[in-house]
């Protein structure tokens, strides 16, 4: 099994960070609220109007949050009708909260490509025999912001690895993996992506059926033009993605390279108390631990960090900017 001396594990700092344009909990919440499309989202905006006539617009029912657990924590019905009214309100919420992302940030900032690009530059390896001091990147992030960089502007030279083997409906001949030359991005992305897919059909995320479908492929348009993508949302109830193996693979790869890494850093993550779960997954790795960076004004959540990790270093820094020290 190869092993990675480093693993950065980024979060939704990393990618504000790198986009300006992308939005923040309380800004997704803002846009939920002020969404206007009922002809595409006719059940949520209902849902929504509900709650906050309900609530007196409760600040505690209606950010982004609080929605995301009310609708995807849903786990028993009075009738078969309530069981698929919930089907459809998870479904226009998941595909509200993917459209919304895509349009709002769709792409890394111009004036920081280049920061970016040599950074993976810096943590990819060539496709030969492990390097001693081989790199790995995890991610609680769904967006495609790398992905679009590397094929946009680097394509000739780097290629994404996902890590976990998943399916293609077409597998060109010369696709990026098998063009030898390149260096690979290794990308674990522990909560999914915007560009894995569901088979059509099938009840489960199971590892057989999750497809890779890039975006200029010719089965995104006959295939998954409008389907949703396969992603853990901000939430504290994640049994409804957890059902079948392809989570559980991920997370298990995820811990055999935690054990056999020797320093881990955290790149704008903060342990929100949606993430209870993580925080307990990655205590066991606070010795290894080195940095933990996030980007916040309130001396609180340093605070908080600190007293929880006590042998790691709490840096309030921009994710750009602190990423500027692994450049080589």
């Amino acid at each position: 099994m190869r092993r990675y001396k480093k693993i950065f594990i980024l979060g939704s700092g990393f990618s504000k960070s790198l986009s300006a344009k992308m939005p923040a909990l309380k800004q997704l919440t803002f846009l939920l609220k002020n969404e206007n499309n009922r002809n595409r989202y006719s059940l949520l905006l209902d849902f929504i109007d509900n709650i906050r006539k309900l609530s007196n617009d409760s600040k505690e029912l209606v950010s982004i949050e609080s929605i995301s657990n009310l609708i995807l924590g849903k786990s028993f019905y009075y009738n078969s009708s309530e069981a698929v009214y919930s089907d459809y309100l998870k479904n226009q919420f998941l595909n509200w909260l993917y459209e919304s992302l895509n349009r709002e940030a769709p792409f890394i900032d111009e004036d920081k490509k280049d920061t970016v690009y040599d950074f993976i530059g810096t943590v990819s390896s060539v496709n030969s025999n492990p390097e001693p001091d081989s790199t790995l990147v995890m991610t609680f992030n769904y967006d495609l912001l790398l992905e679009r960089l590397v094929e946009k502007s680097f394509k000739d030279k780097v290629c994404i690895d996902y890590i976990v083997k998943l399916n293609r409906y077409s597998e060109m001949p010369d696709s990026d993996l098998s063009k030898r030359n390149l260096k690979r991005f290794r990308y674990l992305k522990l909560h999914g992506s915007f560009n894995w897919f569901r088979s059509p059909g099938g009840m489960n995320y199971n590892l057989n059926n999750i497809y890779l479908v890039n975006e200029d492929d010719l089965e995104k348009e006959l295939i998954h033009h409008k389907d949703i993508p396969v992603f853990i949302p901000m939430s504290s109830s994640k049994l409804y993605f957890r059902q079948g193996s392809f989570y559980n693979v991920l997370w298990n790869i995820a811990q055999r390279y935690l054990d056999l890494a020797e320093e881990i850093y955290f790149i704008g993550y903060g342990f929100p108390v949606t993430d209870l779960d993580n925080l307990h997954f990655f205590l066991r790795y606070s010795n290894k631990i080195r940095d933990i960076v996030i980007y916040e004004d309130d001396a609180t959540l340093k605070n908080r960090l600190e007293n929880i990790f006590t042998s790691s270093s709490v840096i309030n820094s921009d994710a750009l900017d602190y990423i500027k020290n692994f450049v080589s």
